[in-house]
């Protein structure tokens, strides 16, 4: 039997290359493993970078009194930060919302050195939360003020300055599928006012399409057992997906209401505006 290193290929993972073998690279052969990675993960479409880094443009980017990175550096360090990420295709729906609901003004977004830097600033703490918002935190601060994510000083994560709290294992309500590398979280203010959704990236989607970003078309309610009530009643309960549109679902702080968002248009490729529905039915049974 012939062994695997007698074909003349690397059978290692493209992705497993360690710093030391990394350091071997000219930097033309570590944009092309970035390449092929971004490929395979299938978000090339809406995620690149800058591929002609410089030091005037680092400049500009970095701020005052902040270290710059070489290009060599800005492609050492995005690598690291792209393999440690995990898998980013889920970030596709959401980089597609923010295009089509006007938070960026084309896609795919171009990651930047200061992008880069203000996440390998400290990689414990990146390296320290679940996948879906150690990724989301490499561009959280381009989407918008309100869609940026912070650290703050208690030490917990704030997404448009509530409070995030992701569900472990133990604290996960039985409604939700466990994932860890996108767990079900809450977000709520300090009035404990919020929502807790079945994972942070739906968390994010439903931030995205908040009423302060979107122009209301229509608007109706009801009280059973009027037809809209049980309209609205019957499609929070139908299996998702309803229409085949992405659906979410997620409850208040207080687990009182369900809501329903029914994305329409804007998470798929070519879409070129949002349009949603969202559906609550109230405890009282009103919707």
């Amino acid at each position: 039997m012939a062994s695997s290193s007698s074909s003349g290929h690397n059978t290692h993972p493209p992705h497993s290359l360690g710093d030391e073998a990394l350091q071997l690279l000219s930097d033309e052969a570590i944009k092309q493993r970035i390449d092929r990675l971004l490929r395979e993960q299938q978000i090339d479409g809406v995620l690149t970078y800058d591929h002609n880094t410089n030091t005037t443009q680092q400049q500009q980017q970095g701020g005052a009194g902040q270290q710059q990175l070489t290009q060599r550096g800005f492609l050492e360090s995005l690598w690291w930060v792209l393999v440690k990420g995990g898998q980013w295709a889920g970030n596709k729906p959401i980089l597609r919302l923010a295009r089509s609901s006007g938070r960026l003004a084309s896609l795919p977004l171009i990651i930047t050195s200061a992008d880069v830097q203000q996440v390998t600033a400290d990689k414990d703490l990146y390296l320290s939360r679940p996948e879906a918002i150690r990724q989301y935190s490499l561009f959280s601060h381009r989407l918008g003020d309100n869609m940026q994510l912070t650290r703050n000083a208690d030490g917990r994560d704030e997404l448009g300055e509530w409070d995030v709290v992701v569900d472990t294992q133990q604290t996960v309500p039985a409604r939700y599928r466990f994932d860890a590398a996108d767990p079900p979280c809450q977000h709520y203010s300090v009035y404990k006012s919020g929502n807790r959704h079945g994972s942070f990236r739906e968390m994010v989607i439903n931030m995205l399409a908040l009423p302060s970003s979107s122009h209301l078309v229509s608007y109706r309610t009801g009280t059973p057992p009027s037809v809209v009530c049980n309209r609205i009643g019957d499609l929070i309960r139908q299996q998702p997906p309803v229409w085949g549109c992405r659906t979410i679902d997620y409850k208040d702080y207080y687990d009182h209401h369900s809501y329903r968002l029914v994305i329409l248009c804007g998470d798929r490729e070519g879409d070129e505006f949002m349009a949603y529905i969202r559906m609550i039915r109230w405890r009282d049974e009103e919707a």
